[in-house]
């Protein structure tokens, strides 16, 4: 796959601006419940209420309902039902599967319901629950494993599926748990995406797979194949044809078709990845939650963040809904501590929410010394690598490794005045010495000149020792800090 033209691979410091606003949620909650990492979503299980849903430790998922109470199960399928009311949240119940959850999707599966089914994928098997009616839709075996859910519809086929990617295959299920598709692909599945790859006006089957490839296609069949530097852990449509993808070595971007817009690089992983409109200019930007705790809204255009905003622990998965009922549209976003924060847009809350939620001189307070605090932690971290170039006395290191034919190779790293570069050839009875120092030109000492030097350092040599044949080459750096900056000079 080819760069695209004028496309930079960035670090993620680089792209945050002056302008860059911080992300004002319009709600908080505090579920008590830890969250699985890539494994949230929301369902609408009675067809109108909103209910978030995730896994959690014992085999469990969580859902949580504040609009709506669950129904009993009916007699029939009370045996079967799992779904039990948390004893420390009444808007909490808890989803029993038995298993290590691996995957998790939300959808309408059935056609002729109005209402979202929720699919869990175990190591094993899927299950398909009616949330709602507390009763199991299916219960399926799984040979290759379930390590992500989609539930859509591709072009040509008249029903949704829930698309199962495990180990090299892709099932879809459908209602009824009923095979109607699988397709082959080169490793395990990582994520899945549906987008109008093309711009035929259909959607295709985007596949990104732990052997760095991200495959597209239609229908069962292979369209296009994009090999990227990882493992692709994220995908998620934007508009038209745009897509962007994450990897699991840091880096983030954005696909149009096949033509690369953007990318950038990070140190954090991207764990989860959502398209949301968020300052409202008809294009989405795309949003990513970090390993850090770190929530980034990027263009999609352009790749630089806009808003920003910073949990304290891992963030979990990102969502959208309108969790209040009030007819917006909020982008949800939950960390692996349980807690879940919610945003509006920016002409609905982020920027005017920020002035009405405030309590007066005491938040303007607060954000003076957030921002006060940002500054002094950057000024911290440049400090502490300045001083790291400054060595109060000199101190050697030095390494040996052995190469090929032989040869040895040492470094000397020394404080602010050693600054001496050399290159010895040491073979019997021979010494070849070129030494250059700081504001003095090059001269050649001799061996006496030499091994008076060389006795000042903690170093023995014993070159009766060595072949005739052998030939041992010895380099010595220096660090010297200049402008706050370390540079490593060697001959």
């Amino acid at each position: 796959m080819k760069k695209a033209e004028g496309e930079q691979l960035r670090p993620l410091y680089l792209q945050s601006s002056p302008s860059t606003k911080m992300l004002v949620p319009i709600f908080t909650l505090k579920l008590n419940q830890k969250i699985f990492p890539r494994l949230v979503t929301v369902g609408h299980y009675d067809g109108k209420h909103p209910s978030l849903t995730a896994a959690t430790n014992g085999g469990k998922v969580f859902i949580h309902t504040p609009h709506h109470r669950m129904s009993s199960p009916s007699p029939s399928t009370i045996s079967t039902a799992r779904l039990s009311v948390s004893s420390s949240d009444s808007d909490i119940t808890l989803l029993s599967i038995g298993q290590h959850v691996t995957s998790l999707a939300a959808g309408k599966l059935d056609p002729e319901l109005d209402q979202d089914v929720l699919v869990v994928g175990t190591q094993t098997n899927v299950l398909a629950y009616d949330v709602e009616q507390n009763s199991e839709l299916f219960y399926k075996e799984l040979p290759d494993g379930a390590n992500t859910i989609l539930i859509g519809q591709l072009a040509d086929m008249s029903k949704p599926l829930a698309f199962v990617g495990g180990n090299c295959a892709i099932t879809g299920l459908d209602h009824e748990g009923q095979d109607s598709f699988w397709t082959v692909t080169g490793d395990n599945v990582c994520s899945l995406a549906l987008a109008d790859f093309n711009s035929d006006g259909r959607n295709e089957l985007l596949v990104g797979s732990e052997d760095y490839d991200i495959r597209v296609f239609q229908g069962d069949e292979l369209y296009a194949e994009i090999n990227e530097a990882e493992a692709v852990v994220a995908l998620c449509p934007l508009q038209g044809d745009k897509f962007s993808y994450a990897l699991a070595n840091g880096i983030v971007g954005v696909y149009s078709g096949q033509e690369r817009f953007w990318r950038i690089k990070s140190k954090h992983q991207p764990i989860c990845m959502a398209g949301f409109d968020m300052n409202e200019d008809g294009v989405p930007e795309v949003i990513t939650g970090w390993s850090s705790g770190k929530v980034d809204v990027r263009s999609s255009q352009t790749g630089n963040v806009i808003y920003k905003d910073t949990f304290s622990s891992t963030v979990a998965g990102i969502v959208q809904a309108d969790y209040r009922l009030d007819g917006k549209e909020e982008l949800i976003c939950c960390s692996v501590e349980g807690e879940v924060r919610g945003y509006l847009p920016a002409s609905m809350g982020m920027v005017s929410q920020q002035h009405s939620l405030s309590l007066g001189p005491e938040s303007k307070a607060l954000q003076e010394l957030t921002k006060r605090r940002q500054n002094l932690t950057i000024e911290l971290k440049n400090f502490e690598i300045n001083e790291k170039c400054r060595y109060r006395d000199v101190r050697t290191f030095l390494a040996f490794y052995r190469r090929r034919c032989g040869h040895l190779a040492a470094s000397l790293h020394a404080g602010p005045h050693g600054c001496c570069l050399c290159s010895i050839l040491v073979q019997v009875q021979r010494v070849q010495v070129s030494t250059q120092e700081r504001g003095l030109k090059n001269q050649t000492p001799n061996l006496r000149e030499w091994t008076s030097l060389m006795n000042d350092l903690p170093i023995h040599w014993v070159t009766t020792e060595w072949e005739r044949s052998t030939l041992c080459t010895f380099t010595i750096r220096t660090a010297t800090p200049c402008s706050g900056r370390r540079r490593t000079r060697e001959s």
